[in-house]
């Protein structure tokens, strides 16, 4: 298709799809006003300012990106936002400044002055002839060029495909004959790569040599790949780089646009069922759980859940999206993306009433999950993981849970490290705390990791959610370990704030057992009678009982990288953050320990768990007086006087 533009937005009229006359109207009211006047803005700014480059100080750029002028993913973002609200700046003004600012960004790219590589600094990216920012930017630059193409001189069109085969083409055909893993692989590599130099090669159909070939090359393995996602539209990788959703969205919604309407993949499997998994792996602060190589402040991104809202007509998802733009910051660089795949028209709805506020989702991480409300600020979350040896970036985590309250997190886990090591990837990435099982909430035995493989999977035993009353979850991790009998976590939530969780052992002799819970605030010290937690906008009542009433030590520790295992993938120390953790440990080959939390949105609540009973506790909450007891191989959990909302469970055997 020769027509420009034609990717995302065409020339005129067409029903079904985003159109110049449209936008132009549409831009004067509403939400779509809001962020049009943001893309003005910034596309203002950077006209006044020189081109980046991989030495631009920008907001959220490392100083380690900085001191070696690494191509890291924040600059490339940041280049590509420029790129596209200034080339839809002109479009919708036709100011020939905007259009300036376009091309000399475009120009400092292929200056090998200042742009000498578009790949990232570490040896492993290095190795290979292109990597994610090739893919990245070869899109960006290509969708660019497809709005701007019918006003560019001939010389510069000419400039610009040139730099394309020269930077972006000519390296990824390079990496198909080495056969470089991405090229068929199953994860973010490949579809940042192939799928966005194949929006590239929609963009230049007819123009550069070979991009029919490219075209089909990359429609048959991002075809395929939608088949990696779980049937509950499980993501395939840790919930952090769920994000990389963005990419099939793209580009399905660019052959949408390519093929006239010929192709609207979004309206089917996997995209509306992942929308439903990113709302319970999104805790109520909005940021993602940092199970797995994911950031504490991993938010999901708006733009994409746009896109899938308009194909499918949901009102749920596009309040998500709506969502996901109320917790954005406000100084983060707007997207052309948000305004163009927003549809004024959409009502957005919020989940009904009958929409589970706890789900397992088994495939993958098959993360669980329960939480006391889905439109409340201060919604209290409980999730969890099952999980198996071998995740796409997954850590040795199987059993783990996290728990959030007011918006933040309280019991937490240290998530991604600051900067991927070297090695993080083969056989030491277990020296490093954040993926070893040393770095999560979950049994420890001696020094032994979990095992690493596919076959090695959690299973879980029970499943329950109830709206009124809250969720249980029995996982069974004795497959992660050697030499043990039976490892079981038997977790209870009750409405809205209590939660009780289960620890059962059983190993081939005595080892030192260990149990952590990373914490959010140190708050008290730490001592099995019980202690508190507290942030900003909640606390945490915490207590811990061995049922068989053995003596157990417990210490409040951090985490440090140690020599050789502190250094990032340039060779720089890698920032220590000290996270804080409770440990409880002592020598056995068995045991039953319980932990209870009850969470309060008001951080001046200083109630704190009493024991009634050998095995039985309670807690004044301001929904009444909690209880649990443990007797025999019976758990219950419930208000006073309400039995009948609480929970009563008969525990097998470990």
């Amino acid at each position: 298709m020769n027509l420009h533009p034609h990717l995302y937005l065409y020339p005129m009229e067409t029903g079904g799809f985003c159109s110049l006359p449209a936008l132009r109207r549409r831009i004067g009211q509403g939400r779509s006003r809001q962020w049009w006047e943001a893309i003005l803005r910034h596309a203002d700014s950077c006209r006044v300012l020189p081109p980046w480059t991989p030495a631009t100080p920008l907001p959220g750029r490392s100083e380690e990106s900085l001191r070696h002028a690494n191509r890291d993913a924040r600059l490339i973002v940041a280049v590509g936002n420029r790129l596209l609200n200034s080339a839809l700046a002109f479009l919708l003004t036709d100011k020939r400044d905007y259009l300036d600012s376009v091309w000399r960004q475009i120009e400092v790219l292929f200056d090998p002055r200042y742009w000498p590589d578009w790949r990232d600094l570490a040896p492993s990216h290095q190795a290979m002839p292109a990597d994610l920012r090739t893919g990245y930017l070869g899109k960006m630059i290509a969708i660019t060029y497809d709005w701007i193409e019918p006003v560019l001189p001939s010389a510069d069109r000419s400039s610009l495909l040139q730099g394309l085969r020269d930077r972006a083409f000519n390296p990824f055909w390079q990496a198909v004959e080495q056969r470089v893993g991405w090229v068929n692989g199953r994860t973010n590599w490949m579809t940042c790569i192939v799928g966005g130099l194949g929006i590239a090669a929609m963009a230049l159909e007819g123009e550069v040599e070979r991009m029919e070939e490219l075209q089909q090359f990359s429609l048959e393995r991002m075809v395929r790949y939608l088949g990696e996602y779980g049937p509950e539209g499980e993501f395939n990788e840790s919930p952090g780089y769920s994000t990389a959703m963005r990419f099939p969205v793209e580009y399905f919604l660019a052959r949408r646009y390519h093929t006239g309407g010929a192709d609207d993949a979004l309206t089917r499997h996997p995209f509306p069922a992942f929308c439903r998994w990113l709302r319970h792996v999104t805790l109520p602060s909005g940021f993602l759980v940092p199970f797995g190589d994911t950031s504490l402040h991993n938010r999901s991104l708006s733009s994409f859940l746009f896109a899938i809202a308009q194909a499918t007509r949901d009102p749920v998802i596009q309040w998500q999206a709506l969502r996901a733009v109320e917790r954005t910051p406000p100084d983060e660089e707007p997207s052309a993306f948000d305004l163009l795949w927003f549809d004024e028209s959409l009502p957005a709805q919020p989940p009904p009433a009958d929409e589970p506020l706890g789900r397992l989702f088994p495939a993958h991480s098959a993360i669980v999950a329960s939480r006391s409300s889905w439109q409340e600020p201060d919604a209290i979350a409980v999730v969890g993981k099952g999980g198996h040896g071998q995740e796409a970036h997954g850590h040795h985590d199987a059993g783990t849970l996290c728990l959030g309250a007011g918006g933040e997190l309280l019991i937490t886990e240290p998530g991604i490290i600051p900067s991927y090591p070297n090695d993080f990837f083969g056989p030491n990435r277990y020296a490093y705390y954040n993926a070893s099982v040393q770095g999560h909430n979950v049994l420890q035995f001696g020094d032994q990791e979990m095992r690493t493989g596919s076959q090695f999977r959690a299973r879980f035993l029970e499943a329950c959610f109830d709206n009124r009353r809250g969720a249980v979850w029995q996982v069974d991790t004795t497959a992660l370990y050697e030499n043990v009998h039976s490892v079981r976590r038997t977790v209870v939530h009750l409405l809205p704030g209590i939660v009780a969780v289960l620890d059962e052992a059983r190993l081939s002799n005595t080892v030192l057992l260990a149990l952590r819970w990373h914490i959010a605030d140190p708050g008290d010290a730490p001592n099995p009678a019980g202690f508190s937690i507290r942030s900003s906008r909640a606390a945490l009542a915490f207590q811990f009982a061995d049922l068989e009433d053995k003596p157990v030590e417990m210490e409040l520790r951090r985490h440090r990288y140690s020599p050789p295992f502190d250094r990032s993938r340039l060779g720089d120390p890698l920032p220590q953050k000290n996270e804080p953790f409770v440990e409880i440990r002592r020598p056995d080959d068995r045991c039953r320990w319980l932990t209870l939390f009850s969470v309060r949105t008001n951080r001046s609540d200083s109630a704190r768990w009493q024991r009634d009973s050998r095995n039985r506790w309670s807690i004044e909450t301001p929904h009444g007086i909690a209880k649990v007891a443990v007797l025999n191989r019976r758990l219950t959990v419930n208000y006073e006087g309400a039995s009948a909302q609480g929970w009563d469970l008969t525990l097998s055997p470990p």
